[in-house]
């Protein structure tokens, strides 16, 4: 029998003719990164329609703010005007033009109370309502009502949280740059890690594993979603500021693009 020296020499070569190339998961992960930016373009433009629930929250929440500013209860800017920050919330929506802190609830007549308590609640449902409606159709799945009560249960806890004003001190000094860089590093890093959570909620089966879930499927792309959280509340910001139409302009473009974000990733990071 004759042994051809061609297979043999190929034999012990495989492996290393095979080592110079990417593993199929390190090509998937670059692909799924550079697709995605186009695969969320593409589905905001062939959806337009995916624009008009949060261009209705705009609205709803910018007459929310005129009717902050006219009654006599103490309202605080969200941000300030003369320096640039990146207004990002883990959920879909955009910069107000004012904030109500819970300290102004406190005291009140039970008709003032009634009235400031349902402008709050008009504000959460509608930023609720307008990213479950468009995280829903961008994906085309079909979700049951039990988990928009969800997703608003948990709209409502951020919400409330970052409303305490000062039953919960929030503001923090740091006098060393090398802590702060990394309290920076560590609040980015977990952004990143649950930045696909307010989908997951959603879709995840069961749903106490929407948590894991977001960890597990942001693994591998810090960099692209660290660039899209900074984008996302860098514009926030800027267009919140705007006169007049800033409120508008902020929820209807931020809000959108994060939640047919949240969607398409979640579907692409598999």
């Amino acid at each position: 029998m004759i042994k051809n020296p061609d297979v043999e020499a190929g034999d012990d070569r495989a492996p290393n003719d095979f080592s110079k190339y990417p593993s199929d998961d390190q090509r998937s992960r670059g692909d799924d990164s550079a697709s995605g930016g186009a695969e969320i373009v593409r589905t905001l433009r062939s959806m337009p329609t995916l624009w008009l629930p949060f261009l209705v929250a705009g609205c709803v929440l910018t007459v929310i703010d005129r009717l902050r500013i006219r009654d006599p209860l103490p309202v605080e800017p969200p941000m300030s005007g003369s320096t640039l920050q990146i207004v990002y919330t883990v959920y879909p929506t955009g910069t107000t033009a004012t904030s109500r802190s819970l300290d102004a609830l406190v005291n009140l007549p039970l008709d003032v109370l009634l009235y400031a308590v349902g402008l709050e609640l008009l504000a959460i449902g509608a930023i609720s309502t307008a990213g479950w409606i468009t995280m829903v159709r961008a994906s085309d799945r079909m979700v049951s009502r039990r988990r928009f009560l969800v997703y608003m249960g948990g709209v409502s806890v951020v919400y409330l949280i970052t409303h305490l004003g000062t039953a919960i001190d929030l503001d923090v000094s740091v006098n060393s740059l090398l802590i702060a860089l990394g309290a920076f590093a560590v609040l980015a890093f977990v952004a990143v890690r649950l930045f696909l959570l307010p989908v997951a909620v959603l879709f995840a089966e069961p749903l106490q594993s929407a948590p894991v879930e977001s960890w597990r499927r942001s693994r591998g792309h810090g960099v692209p979603l660290f660039a899209l959280i900074v984008g996302i509340g860098l514009t926030s910001g800027w267009l919140g500021a705007i006169p007049y139409v800033g409120v508008v302009l902020s929820v209807m473009t931020v809000g959108t693009v994060h939640a047919v974000a949240l969607t398409t990733l979640y579907e692409l990071y598999s």
